[in-house]
């Protein structure tokens, strides 16, 4: 269900099957602290005392990590100085990303994100096995869309190397404040990065491309080339170049200006190149 949902570019949907189809996993809610997740580490009173500090249970590795404390103030926030050091150094191997994006338009409506993803956390065999996989995707949160997802797969070995990423996304009129870049852990409750991309400096391209509207011109005739060589090629052909010929003759002829010309199949664009 899940994966239909962020199919269809459900954002909100997918993201609550998916925590919820964890915490079934996991057999723990989503709301309560992540290091419940490393068993058998840290007692049952600790754990409560850490999650009666998180402000926002669905943001619950983020508010550990804003718990930027010594080792001497983990252990007396945890009522447990001995357990202050283990905290801390467990708080460092929760799955998260430092993420940075730059976005280039390519037309009015389809922009380019450059996007790099770092790992920020400490590789253990232990809890981390031979690979994690993160749902990546872009999404538009005040429409509730998703417009690229895709899945990516961190091993041991490259772990500590960044992720590059280049995604073409569209984008609508009126212009949305911001994206988001999202990354959940597959396995890891509480697990998630968001990051907001802003679109405030964001200059796009003109929606209608500028164009040449085509004169009502007397078809200039084949010797206007002056010149007897060129004019034995064309004369057997046609006596006059056409509308769309007869406009850029001068320029193309006469001028060494690059121009580009875009126009229908069969309205003379290949001979008008030869001129």
């Amino acid at each position: 269900m899940f994966e239909m949902a962020l199919k269809r570019g459900k954002s909100s949907t997918a993201l609550k099957l998916l925590r919820l189809a964890k915490s079934i996993d996991r057999r723990m809610w989503w709301s309560q602290s992540p290091l419940r997740q490393f068993h058998g580490e840290i007692p049952e009173n600790v754990l409560k005392r850490i999650e009666s500090k998180i402000k926002n249970g669905y943001d619950s590795m983020l508010s550990l990590l804003e718990l930027d404390y010594s080792t001497n103030e983990f252990g007396e926030i945890c009522g447990n100085k001995k357990v202050g050091g283990k905290i801390k150094k467990l708080i460092r191997m929760l799955p998260g990303f430092n993420v940075t994006c730059s976005v280039h338009p390519i037309t009015s409506s389809i922009l380019n994100f450059c996007i790099q993803l770092f790992p920020n956390f400490e590789w253990h065999q232990r809890w981390h096995g031979g690979a994690l996989g993160f749902w990546f995707w872009i999404e538009d949160s005040e429409m509730d869309r998703v417009y690229h997802n895709e899945y990516v797969l961190i091993s041991r070995r490259n772990h500590s190397l960044p992720v590059s990423l280049e995604v073409k996304v569209p984008v609508f009129q009126p212009v949305p404040s911001q994206y988001h870049i999202r990354i959940v852990s597959d396995s890891w409750v509480g697990c998630e990065t968001l990051t907001p991309i802003f679109f405030k400096h964001l200059l796009l391209p003109d929606r209608e491309m500028p164009f040449t509207n085509l004169l009502n011109l007397t078809p200039l005739p084949v010797g206007a080339l002056k010149d007897y060589k060129y004019e034995k090629i064309y004369e057997p052909r046609f006596e006059a170049f056409n509308p769309l010929q007869s406009q850029l003759f001068h320029i193309m002829y006469h001028t060494n200006s690059n121009i580009l010309l875009g126009a229908p199949t069969g309205s003379g664009k290949t001979l008008a190149s030869q001129q």
